[in-house]
């Protein structure tokens, strides 16, 4: 997916036809599910008919995240196909694509990160055994990892990071 391609959808629910937008950030999706919500309700208030508007349109004012969408390829055409067609575009049948899910793990080999901030690093398995493998809390210094009990790791068995996770909020 191209940084261009807008990743987060909201259902318009101010009319008949609900409708799927697409947005580029989650926020321009939150905002525009509340505001066709808002003037859905404001039309029911207007017909005193908030039974349809329960039923009907506030279950489906929805937003979320895009994770796949529907790509046709193009078809390669002789010159002869060209003329039979009466185009130069002519598509294959649309298929199912994916995006990339991010699990929030960066590969050692792609980015390190800051010298001074603790994340959570992972260590696959060294041994013939795949089941083992290790995570730690700690940070690298620009040559060694270290954990939190100052053990030294060598960078070569470190082959992801993440960001430490958001402290819980009460």
């Amino acid at each position: 997916m191209t940084e261009t391609e807008k990743r987060f959808f909201s259902v318009d629910v101010s009319n008949d036809i609900h409708i799927v937008k697409l947005h580029e950030t989650l926020q321009q999706a939150k905002q525009s599910c509340l505001a066709g919500a808002v003037e859905a309700h404001e039309f029911a208030d207007d017909m005193c008919d908030h039974e349809d508007f329960a039923s009907n349109d506030l279950p489906n004012a929805v937003y979320g995240i895009v994770v796949g969408k529907a790509e046709c390829k193009e078809k390669q055409l002789s010159e002869e196909e060209k003329e039979d067609y009466g185009s130069d575009l002519v598509l294959e049948k649309p298929e199912i694509v994916e995006y990339p899910k991010d699990d929030g793990w960066i590969k050692c080999s792609e980015r390190l990160p800051d010298d001074d901030g603790l994340v959570i690093a992972f260590m696959p398995s060294q041994e013939d055994d795949s089941n083992y493998w290790m995570m730690f809390i700690g940070n690298f210094d620009g040559e060694w990892w270290i954990d939190t009990g100052n053990e030294l790791y060598n960078p070569m068995h470190v082959s992801h990071w993440k960001h430490l996770p958001q402290l819980p909020i009460d």
